[in-house]
């Protein structure tokens, strides 16, 4: 059953229907229509006989090209009948959730969350999800996703594609709000299920992303996925709204921050959204609610806090110091006032990270706009900051979030995309986050108010080039220095009103990898790069994929000029170069 995803095509098994599995002596095989309940836990495993339920034998499932046959028993299926008249090709959700872990590698190690971690060595890859987009499926190709026809995206559905995810490089979900949503006021079309960033309550979950006909709780649902993703070592970070929905207001007026004639206070344009006061016993005795529903029960490794600079420091610090072991991420910018919103106060990068917080966003998704320069300043901007509050924090390399108006696509197509790609893996101090819809080259806004298919552009060669990036990111012979090596500027002569080409030293140990890319979209570019210690002798190689027209290149000793760099080319070499007596 191939399932055409981000640049690649997963072949997901399809399994005989256990009534065909042979039963093993002293075992009994399930009656038609048995149900068993899912314990505490997860899946009722095989080995663990339980009253409610006979086990059947463990089985070897045949092999999928270099696939290795799991060496763990084969879980039962709660929610389904074990039944011959199971068919193979139309599957449940629920089974073929199970399938697409199965397809995987086994022999990984047993999971361990260390988000955080990841965060500070600056190893995590995050892929930004809305379940109920990313797992929609329109079943019967009119275009549309109609809830009623049970297309719209669930926590099963979402399963049966995170092999995707693990193919591409990714080991961090980070999930928009899966909460339910407020009625009053909501955004979008006629009909429309609205934001998830208006929570219609914090202590459960949204059931429109429960499969219907499954014998399991929406939470129970939940829990299957965060389980499915950490099978193939993919955290699962959450999203901590801001704010209240109308409906949640109403409901819990002591938790909203009102103005001075008593109306509660509504950010920008957000109108189906009421603020939460910044900090108050009532209101922290409501978020312990929230944190326990996703830290102890689904067992997330970490938290997205929208808007995180709305809430008090000692707030934060609360929370953080209950849960220090999750990764906490907050939604706030390096340069003050970079996202201003009515009653909302301006960015505090400095205080956010004093509070606890490993990583913030960063400024990227404004990359268009600077030319050479100005980002070179803004790198050497972040490490100053970095300084001041501790080297493990980190940034969020977010060329595109769900809140940008414009996608990479609408910026520059595929040469954009391509070279955003590459930069999000080389740049220093940030851990790379991919805006679901990024790796096909879908050109719109991921819609977060409507009904709507799985973002999904034209282009899977962005996805395939980003995932060779990935490679090259995570291997043992670049990784260390691309990762967590000096950074080091190098001087560029180019034209000095709009510098267009960016050039770099990673440095760590005895490797030296230089980068050098044209942000320029239209025009090639003729520039000269001083690179002290280069050997005249220097031999190049690009490390990175290859696309459009090759540059033309001159190497003297401490020099290395370039002619025909071609619009949005990126260039990564492994030269030799004594350590650097300046950058940082």
């Amino acid at each position: 059953m191939p399932v055409q995803g981000i640049g690649f095509t997963v072949a997901y098994p399809t399994y005989t229907p256990y009534a065909n599995y042979p039963v093993a002596a002293g075992y009994q095989r399930p009656a038609a229509g048995y149900q068993p309940k899912l314990p505490s836990g997860g899946y009722p495993a095989l080995s663990k006989p339980s009253a409610s339920y006979a086990p059947y034998a463990p089985y070897t499932p045949y092999a999928l090209g270099t696939w290795r046959a799991p060496q763990v028993p084969f879980m039962l299926v709660p929610g389904l009948a074990p039944t011959a008249e199971v068919p193979t090709t139309s599957q449940p959700p629920l089974v073929e959730a199970v399938n697409a872990i199965e397809q995987i590698n086994q022999t990984q190690p047993v999971f361990q969350s260390r988000l955080k971690t990841l965060f500070h060595q600056r190893k995590a890859v995050t892929y930004l999800m809305h379940i109920r987009t990313f797992a929609a499926e329109d079943k019967n190709g009119d275009g549309r996703i109609d809830p009623a026809l049970n297309e719209n995206g669930t926590f099963l559905k979402a399963i049966k594609r995170l092999p995707e995810l693990k193919k591409l490089g990714v080991n961090n979900i980070h999930l928009l709000p899966i909460m339910p949503i407020g009625k009053i006021g909501r955004l979008g079309e006629p009909g429309a299920p609205g934001s998830p960033y208006a929570p219609a309550s914090y202590t459960e979950l949204n059931r429109e992303y429960a499969e219907p006909g499954v014998n399991l709780s929406v939470e129970e649902q939940a829990k299957l996925f965060v389980d499915a993703a950490h099978r193939l070592g993919i955290h699962v970070m959450v999203d901590v709204p801001s704010c209240a929905s109308i409906d949640l207001s109403i409901q819990r007026p002591d938790l909203i921050a009102k103005d001075a004639q008593g109306k509660p206070l509504v950010p920008t344009s957000w109108v189906d959204i009421r603020m939460f006061v910044k900090d108050s016993p009532a209101l922290r005795d409501y978020f312990e609610q929230f944190f326990d529903l996703m830290a102890n029960r689904l067992g997330v490794d970490g938290f997205r806090c929208d808007v995180a600079r709305g809430r008090t420091t000692g707030f934060w610090q609360h929370f953080i110091g209950k849960y220090p072991d999750k990764a906490w991420f907050a939604e706030t910018y390096t340069e003050e006032d970079a996202s201003p919103m009515l009653n909302i106060p301006r960015d505090k990068p400095e205080m956010l990270y004093n509070c606890g917080f490993d990583s913030i966003y960063g400024q990227f998704h404004i990359f268009h706009s600077w030319n050479a320069n100005e980002y070179m300043r803004y790198l050497i901007g972040n490490q100053q900051l970095l300084r001041r509050v501790g080297p493990e924090k980190s940034f969020f390399g977010t060329f595109e979030t769900h809140d940008d108006p414009k996608r990479a696509m609408a910026e520059g197509g595929i040469l954009y995309s391509k070279l955003i790609s590459a930069m999000m893996c080389v740049q220093p101090d940030t851990n790379p986050y991919i805006c679901d819809g990024f790796a096909t080259g879908d050109p719109k806004n991921l819609d977060i108010f409507n009904w709507r298919q799985p973002p999904a552009g034209k282009h899977p060669e962005i996805g395939q080039y980003l995932q060779k990036m990935l490679a090259l990111r995570n291997s043992p012979t670049y990784g260390p220095a691309l990762r967590t090596g000096r950074f080091i500027p190098l001087k560029v002569h180019q034209n000095h009103r709009d510098p267009k080409v960016i050039a770099f030293v990673r440095q760590y140990k005895d490797r030296s990898l230089l980068v050098i890319a044209n942000k320029d979209l239209n025009t090639r570019q003729k520039v000269t790069i001083e690179v002290p210690g280069l050997s005249a002798d220097q031999k190049l190689a690009n490390l990175a994929p290859s696309y459009g027209k090759a540059a033309e290149f001159t190497i003297s000793a401490g020099q290395l000029r370039v002619d025909q760099l071609g619009p949005g080319k990126f260039y990564l070499f492994d030269v030799d170069l004594p350590p650097m007596q300046y950058g940082t």
